[in-house]
């Protein structure tokens, strides 16, 4: 019962956490916002009490971002991603496949228009749509949960058009179902690198 309450309130706190920033007033100065693009690789593992020893797991994410400024050195974040995570173990290997929507909340310093390279920091809540789930060469997306919540820690170095960032994703609730009375405790754990691409 305990165990159930707790994912309740951090899946409604994932939905107030990306409601926030849109409902906010922004400021009359703030500027335009960015849309762009960003691809790269993740490194990715299984945590939790039940996982046991893992290896980590290549895989790909990419997508698009739009960003809005909210304010001096502030803005908020939102992506679109086909992300893959996963572990390797024992000579096999787990993959996921999901449709990520990550609101990441920034600051930066705030520097004159000619320094071409701004330093960010972000943090924001991550959603996602499992669309694939495999065990080896098994389909197994019948054992795992059709949704997933976490938490992104990260920074970026954006030039005029193109940017850097790595972060770190931690899985706030298990993937798998629930079996009986017992659900297993496995969560997502994701270290990503993207370089992106502003459009506007």
């Amino acid at each position: 019962m305990v165990d159930s309450s707790m994912k309740r309130t951090a899946k409604w706190l994932c939905v107030a956490a990306f409601a926030a920033p849109f409902a906010a007033p922004r400021p009359v100065h703030a500027q335009i916002p960015e849309l762009g693009l960003k691809g790269g690789a993740n490194l990715a593992v299984l945590g939790g009490k039940d996982a046991g020893a893992m290896e980590r797991r290549t895989g790909f994410a990419f997508g698009a971002f739009l960003t809005v400024p909210n304010g001096s050195g502030r803005s908020v974040q939102a992506e679109a991603l086909l992300t893959q995570k996963g572990a390797r173990y024992g000579g096999a290997s787990d993959s996921f496949l999901y449709l990520e929507a990550p609101v990441l909340y920034r600051i930066s310093p705030v520097l004159p228009p000619a320094v071409p390279v701004k330093p960010v920091l972000y943090a924001g809540p991550t959603a996602g749509l499992l669309l694939r789930a495999r065990m080896g060469d098994a389909d197994a997306k019948h054992l795992y949960r059709s949704t997933d919540f976490g938490i992104a820690l990260g920074g970026a170095v954006e030039f005029t058009r193109i940017t850097l960032d790595a972060r770190y994703q931690f899985g706030l609730t298990s993937i798998v179902k629930t079996i009986g009375q017992i659900t297993p405790d496995y969560k997502h754990r994701v270290f990503s690198v993207f370089l992106g691409y502003k459009l506007f």
